[in-house]
């Protein structure tokens, strides 16, 4: 009879002083996201869809403070990006070391030259977002064929790079 009355003291106190060491969250607080290193190899992905929005007037005021594109979830991302007056569709993508670059072009040939700013999601056809080893994507957004004059250079179009975060819930 004793013993039982040592043994629960003895339990409450663990059960309570589990919690308290750090060892045990709970289920819905943010954990600090793992750390990793660059990929170990280049990644070939292809694109499975891109999804665009009309951008809100909040969101286009945050774009000028800070570039970001936010990690939905392993294999889906969010960003603003200036276009035409056409709509983007995936070309390409590719993950190396820390960046990972995305090819997109308009959808048809007959576009205006109207800069316009879209919420521009898309989703990869694996999860390589999984990881903290991605911190950079490179954007680029032109048609496939450039047009030139005779006499001139064409010059090719540069990324937008912007800065990968991941959202606190």
């Amino acid at each position: 009879m004793k013993s039982a009355f040592l043994i629960v003291p003895v339990l409450v106190a663990l059960t309570v002083a589990a919690p308290a060491r750090g060892g045990v969250r709970a289920t819905g607080e943010p954990g600090p996201a793992p750390r990793a290193g660059p990929l170990a190899a280049p990644v070939s992905l292809s694109i499975r869809s891109v999804r665009t929005l009309k951008a809100h007037l909040a969101e286009v005021r945050q774009a000028r403070k800070a570039r970001v594109a936010i990690r939905l979830d392993d294999s889906r991302l969010r960003f603003l990006l200036a276009t035409s007056s056409c709509n983007p569709v995936g070309v390409s993508a590719h993950a190396e070391a820390r960046t990972l670059r995305l090819r997109l072009r308009p959808d048809h040939d007959f576009c205006e030259q109207v800069l316009r700013l879209v919420d521009v999601v898309v989703t990869l056809s694996r999860p390589v977002l999984r990881s903290n080893a991605l911190t950079r994507v490179a954007v680029t957004y032109a048609p496939l064929h450039v047009a030139c004059s005779a006499g001139a250079t064409c010059r090719r179009p540069r990324p937008v790079r912007l800065r990968l975060i991941w959202p606190r819930i």
